[in-house]
C-alpha cells in the first residue's frame, strides 16, 4: 500500500505539472483560447490533486495516524514557485489583454485572480507531494 499511495500521488502531481507546462506552451505560442480554457482546468485539477495526494498519504500509512512532526525544510518549494509565479502572471496578463472582456464585473475580477489562485494551489500540491515523498522514505526505513 505504501508504493500504491506514492505512485498515485506522483501520477497526479505529474499531471498538474504537465498541464502547467502545456499552459505555458499555449501562452508562449499565443493560442489564446486554449490557454484561457486550460488555466481554469488547471485550477480545478489542482484542487482534485491536493485531495488525491492527501488521500494517498492515508493510503500509504494505512490509517489516519500520520506523523506530521517531520523535520522538513520547505524552502526549496519557494525557489521553484516564485519564478514560475512570475512567468504565469506575465503570460496571463498578455492573455487577459487579448480575450474579450465580460460584461459581468465579478467574472472579470475572478479571472484576474485566477492565475494567482492557481499557482497557490500548485504550490500547495507541491507541498503535499514534498511531504508525501519524505513520508514515503520514512515508511520504508
Amino acid at each position: 500500500m505504501v508504493y500504491l499511495g506514492f505512485i498515485l500521488s506522483s501520477v497526479f502531481f505529474l499531471s498538474v505539472i504537465l498541464m502547467l507546462l502545456l499552459y505555458l506552451y499555449f501562452s508562449f505560442r499565443r493560442h489564446i483560447t486554449k490557454a484561457n480554457n486550460l488555466i481554469l482546468l488547471i485550477f480545478l485539477h489542482s484542487f482534485f490533486t491536493i485531495m488525491v495526494e492527501s488521500w494517498s498519504l492515508v493510503l500509504m500509512n494505512q490509517g489516519y495516524d500520520i506523523i506530521f512532526a517531520l523535520k522538513i525544510d520547505y524552502s526549496i518549494i519557494l525557489y521553484f514557485a516564485l519564478p514560475l509565479l512570475l512567468i504565469v502572471e506575465i503570460e496571463d496578463f498578455i492573455i487577459r489583454k487579448k480575450i474579450i472582456k465580460s460584461e459581468y464585473k465579478a467574472y472579470n475580477f475572478f479571472r484576474f485572480l485566477l492565475p494567482t489562485l492557481t499557482m497557490l494551489l500548485i504550490v500547495g500540491a507541491f507541498g503535499v507531494y514534498f511531504f508525501s515523498a519524505h513520508y514515503f522514505v520514512l515508511l520504508l526505513s
